[in-house]
């Protein structure tokens, strides 16, 4: 049997506006996960534990929604380079809230 899969509820291609969007977007946000990483928690200890929360759900919709899109595309084809070098450079933005982690 030949199945195909119909991702088009996650993106159309690595090239769509709507990927490189939520691709910018998950660099903002990692950015500003390790840019509050250097922020100081003062004395709002409870304003602080939100921000932190509020900016991981960020980065992890945005990660779950990216590496899925990725994964199917390189598991349907694994011959797909295109998927493959993408699934690199998503684990090496993730790979650099790594330092924040250990702070926060």
């Amino acid at each position: 049997m030949n199945y195909t899969w119909d991702l088009s509820p996650l993106y159309d291609g690595f090239d769509t506006d709507a990927f490189r969007a939520d691709l910018s977007a998950i660099d903002a946000v990692i950015a500003e996960v390790n840019a509050f990483s250097a922020e100081e928690a003062g004395t709002d200890a409870n304003a602080f534990l939100h921000r932190y929360i509020d900016l991981y759900e960020q980065v992890n919709t945005l990660a779950t929604k990216l590496i899925c899109y990725t994964q199917l595309r390189s598991a349907a084809n694994t011959a797909d380079m295109e998927a493959a070098s993408m699934m690199g450079n998503l684990m090496m933005k993730l790979s650099a809230t790594a330092a924040a982690d250990t702070v926060l």
